[in-house]
């Protein structure tokens, strides 16, 4: 039973690190898309004559 609680443990550690790191790669993918938005921003021409 002793083994058990620590698989138990080590799977919700792993689980947590899981998370963290998905964490991690949303945000720095929504960084990364603001910073091609704010690169883009600078043509609101090409916005105006598509309407």
């Amino acid at each position: 039973m002793v083994f058990q609680q620590i698989e138990r443990s080590q799977r919700k550690g792993k689980k947590w690190l899981i998370w963290v790191i998905v964490g991690l790669l949303l945000f720095s993918m929504i960084g990364y898309v603001l910073t091609l938005d704010e690169a883009v921003d600078p043509l609101p021409e090409s916005e105006e004559a598509i309407d």
